[in-house]
């Protein structure tokens, strides 16, 4: 049965949400583990995201298992078997179980009894449908039997089939148990789809206030995600719309969206699309900083938009640009989108080097500042030249241009 582009094996009966549907669970690691657990009496599951993206036919990005036995045993368990154990998060009933160098989470079963809007208190359960009501989303509930057997207690099958992006239960509730739910929405609702209920649609608006208590780089970690998909920057004017947009600080203005948007399909990095939107270098900075950006991204989302406002698209411009350090990766997506496609070409191509270095002119020019104003008349000469004069050819010209720089 076709879920929008992907293909879901087996078969799919939508009566009260009733499933017959397998999918293949090859991993080692996860028999492994799931063997070890059942062979002390406890079961085990597949669950959350490796379900929901092997029931579309992607390879999961991480493997997880549910279990009904206590960390602690599974603890016990794995050392028995000489397994290597890191007790990851105890707290919330996480251990990670290495097998042939690969991590395995293993979480037991459990239920929120206590939230504030981004951490939980946690009580263990032994009922899978239990544990999948605490989870956000529809298809983020799923799990599956070690055999492939797809355990589906709120429809997710059905989401996915309809492209609808679906919160477990009371979508206010879902949300004020941990405010990042709201970008985790607009993430999936780019990558599965937009047919959301009015009913979650609203309890987004009445909670977005919501963000402004979550960790910055949580919210560019989602952020982030969001501007990588294809329909990624189609989530910004709901977001607007929703006051989200609003909360978080992320500038919305439609002749940068479209850019932004085109700039993607030549390839740019969230990072530079988010100094495409940010439209200023002031804002991309205030911004970056507010949202604990790396180093190199900062840098990304600065220099787009020193792009954007420089409004040339002549190609020797762009390669003196790239000679004097500008990232052609940051540069040429954004051309392609503003159609300066010559540019972003020779952007494209090999960037010239500079021939040449200070070692080039001892016992040419005297060392010290007139070194380098001799390097920078040279460069400058070599620039001018469409970056074909050579390293004799700049050498000769510095003998030739007198007593000031020359060494007598």
């Amino acid at each position: 049965m076709a879920v929008g582009n992907f293909v879901m094996f087996g078969y799919i009966r939508h009566k009260q949400f009733e499933v017959n549907m397998k999918i293949s669970i090859s991993d080692r690691g996860i028999h492994a583990i799931g063997d070890l657990l059942s062979a002390g009496g406890f079961q085990s599951r597949l669950v959350g995201g490796a379900v929901r993206d092997m029931v579309v036919g992607m390879q999961p990005k991480d493997m997880d298992l549910a279990t009904d036995a206590l960390p602690e045993v599974v603890m016990e368990l794995a050392a028995r078997k000489g397994y290597r154990v890191i007790p990851t998060g105890l707290q919330h009933g996480t251990v990670t179980i290495v097998y042939e160098d690969v991590g395995y989470e293993v979480t037991t079963l459990r239920k929120d009894v206590e939230t504030d809007g981004r951490h939980a208190t946690v009580e263990y359960v032994t009922d899978f449908a239990e544990d999948a009501a605490r989870r956000d989303f529809t298809f983020n509930a799923m799990s599956a039997s070690l055999d492939g057997q797809v355990h589906d207690y709120f429809g997710g099958l059905k989401d996915l089939d309809e492209g609808r992006v679906r919160f477990v239960g009371d979508a206010r509730e879902r949300i004020e148990e941990d405010y990042l739910r709201i970008l985790r929405f607009f993430r999936f609702r780019a990558r599965f789809g937009g047919e959301e209920t009015e009913h979650d649609l609203q309890a987004i608006k009445d909670t977005a206030h919501g963000l402004s208590g979550i960790s910055v780089e949580r919210v560019w970690s989602e952020i982030s995600k969001v501007l990588q998909h294809s329909n990624g920057t189609k989530q910004l004017r709901p977001m607007a719309d929703l006051g989200v947009a609003q909360v978080i600080g992320l500038p919305i203005d439609e002749d940068n969206i479209g850019i932004a948007s085109d700039a993607r399909e030549f390839g740019a990095r969230p990072s530079v699309m988010l100094g495409i939107l940010s439209g200023h270098e002031g804002y991309a900075e205030e911004l970056g900083t507010r949202w604990k950006l790396s180093n190199a991204e900062l840098k990304d989302a600065v220099a787009a938009t020193q792009v954007l406002a420089a409004a040339e698209y002549d190609p020797h411009y762009w390669l003196t640009e790239a000679v004097n350090g500008l990232d052609p990766t940051v540069a040429c997506p954004i051309l392609s989108a503003l159609g300066a496609h010559a540019a972003a070409k020779a952007l494209a191509g090999d960037i010239p080097v500079f021939p040449l270095k200070g070692r080039d002119l001892v016992g040419v020019v005297d060392k010290g500042p007139g070194m380098g104003a001799a390097l920078n008349e040279a460069k400058t000469k070599w620039i001018d030249s469409g970056f074909t004069l050579s390293k004799e050819e700049l050498i000769t010209e510095i003998m030739n241009s007198g007593p000031a720089t020359r060494r007598l």
